[in-house]
């Protein structure tokens, strides 16, 4: 009888299978933390989503209505639409961004054993084990998805820039859809768009130099994503608009309340504190420049009295901005509708500016950077003694993970709003005050959760090392082919420095974000960044494959340098 050859890719698919299986279930197990109270965070978007489905957009007009993106809620009314529980409907995803991206990436390195390596590094990812991402009911394991999804798509268009018109419309079709929705998951989403301006204009330039059909098609199937991304804005604002008379994504950027606080925070205080953006002082002369701010004395009175966010008489870092809004709020200013609202930050704006203009108020004299209106500025030296120290510390948590934690916590806050997060998420939810019988479950699969993470900590060193010596050689190897005029990984030497550029803007944003946040820091850092962490894992498995690469093909040139020298005796 003739044996039958093992078929090991069929076996290899299996595992993969199996292992993309159990980490469906593992997340389906893990319990979700239901943050009832998180009144500005978790439950602001879910009475969002709350709000929608009852056919009254962001409800009615208060200083939280336009706070946040509303990308969302929408995630979470598609999910509940869906039936599918919220735990599950997130690895879904996500694993469908992963293959995504290993279907572009092959087209670079169709190697299989790292493709498999990269697709399993991914799966597990513990980005995707974070309390934070899977566990709250928050954006942070959307963004994960959406930034993987996005960067995936893009790719796609670039790699069929020249290819069957019918290749690069799916990918710009998944693109239009993907980047508009994680645009408008959080405020600092421009960060992705380095990758996504960079890979559109070299696939702009290409379709324009060489000949290939239909151009104008091809430009404007590129371009699509970005069109969209500008029409969703657009509609948003006006959807906004027609509710709440305020033509904004979000009242904090999209309004004169981005000119107010930009006009506060550059006010001369010689006794600033680096965790203090506006201080106390500085609040108080805004009042006496501004005969509106005047107008609501006694609730900016209030404010640094009875504020629960107050901490030794000041407010750190971006909270004073949500306690002033409050103050507003407690004013009566925002009942009276969104462009009232506006023209009363207007009018701040312009007495602020008569201030300035006539020395009443003094401007900072220091030389600052301001990245945007509503956060700190620093010199040139406060920057460099700031970055130099936070910089390496920084990378040193997100390659190690040292921040990720998965851990079991009692659902809080109203109950009639718990009972309601848990309908629209449909999973695993530990109860106010749960039994203790039931918990056990529960804290078995965060155990393996944080077992599989472990795995990810204890190599973290070896594995950033490994794949910076591979990166390197990866560069040195593309700029000698430059000079060779030899461009065959050129295309995938951009694709990584892309993403290289993406990571960095994120985590300098970050950093400037959060520098008020004192011992916390790398824990907000590691929050803020959750979108990085896949990318980074992509950057350190392809260096890695170019190491070994390198030392196969050494390898490979001695055995046959050995075998030519015992030819010639």
């Amino acid at each position: 009888m003739k044996k039958r050859k093992i078929d090991i890719n069929k076996i290899i698919n299996i595992i993969i299978l199996m292992f993309t299986v159990i980490r469906v279930y593992i997340q389906n197990k893990l319990p979700l933390y239901l943050q009832a109270g998180a009144g500005f965070d978790d439950f602001l978007l879910v009475s969002y989503a709350k709000s929608i489905m009852s056919g009254n957009w962001l409800g009615t007009f208060s200083t939280r209505t336009l706070a946040k993106g509303i990308s969302y809620p929408i995630f979470l009314i598609i999910d509940y639409i869906s039936g599918i529980p919220y735990s599950v409907f997130l690895i879904i995803l996500y694993i469908i961004a992963i293959i995504l991206f290993i279907k572009v990436i092959k087209k670079h390195i169709s190697n299989k054993t790292y493709l498999y390596i990269l697709y399993l590094i991914l799966l597990y990812s513990p980005v995707m084990f974070h309390i934070e991402n899977v566990q709250k009911i928050y954006r942070g394991g959307a963004i994960v998805v959406f930034s993987l999804l996005v960067i995936a798509a893009i790719i796609g268009i670039y790699n069929n820039k020249n290819e069957k018109i019918k290749k690069i419309a799916v990918y710009s079709i998944i693109a239009s859809i993907s980047l508009p929705f994680f645009y408008y998951l959080k405020e600092d989403s421009i960060w992705i768009m380095p990758f996504v301006l960079g890979a559109t204009f070299l696939a702009i330039i290409y379709i324009i130099k060489n000949k290939v059909d239909k151009k104008i098609k091809r430009i404007l199937l590129v371009v699509l994503p970005i069109i969209t991304l500008v029409a969703v804005k657009y509609a948003y604002c006006g959807i906004n608009y027609l509710y709440y008379n305020e033509f904004a994504i979000t009242d904090r950027t999209g309004t004169y309340f981005k000119e107010v606080m930009a006009d506060i925070i550059k006010i001369d205080e010689k006794d600033e504190k680096d965790n203090i953006w506006i201080t106390k002082k500085m609040m108080y002369k805004a009042v006496d420049s501004s005969k509106t701010l005047q107008s609501i004395r006694p609730y900016i009175d209030d404010m640094y009295e009875n504020s629960f966010a107050l901490v030794d008489g000041e407010f750190e870092g971006d909270m004073i901005f949500w306690t002033i809004k409050e103050a507003v709020g407690e004013a009566g200013i925002y009942a009276k509708g969104g462009k009232e609202l506006n023209r009363f930050y207007k009018d701040i704006d312009k007495e602020l500016d008569e201030a300035f203009k006539k020395n009443k108020l003094k401007e900072d004299t220091d030389k600052k950077i301001y990245i945007s209106s509503i956060a700190k500025g620093f010199t040139v030296d406060e920057l460099i003694e700031y970055y130099s120290k936070t910089t390496p510390e920084a990378i040193k948590m997100l390659i190690t993970y040292s921040e990720n934690e998965t851990t079991v916590h009692n659902a809080y806050g109203n109950y009639e709003d718990i009972v309601f997060m848990d309908t629209l998420t449909n999973s695993t939810t530990v109860w106010p005050n749960e039994m203790t019988n039931f918990y056990k479950p529960h804290t078995l699969i965060t155990k393996i959760s944080e077992a599989i993470v472990s795995l990810y900590q204890k190599t973290g060193y070896i594995i950033a090392i490994l794949s910076l010596i591979g990166g390197l050689i990866f560069t040195f190897k593309i700029i000698k082919d430059i000079i060779k005029k030899k461009y065959e990984e050129l295309d995938l030497f951009l694709i990584m420095l892309g993403i290289l550029v993406d990571i960095a803007a994120l985590l300098f944003g970050v950093e400037w974000f959060t520098s008020w946040c004192g011992g916390s820091i790398y824990r907000h850092i590691y929050n803020y960044t959750c979108g990085l962490i896949p990318l980074i894992q992509i950057l350190e498995i392809t260096g890695i494959y170019f190491l070994f690469r390198e030392i196969k093909q050494f390898m490979n040139n001695k055995r046959r340098s050995n075998k030519y020298e015992k030819r010639s005796k």
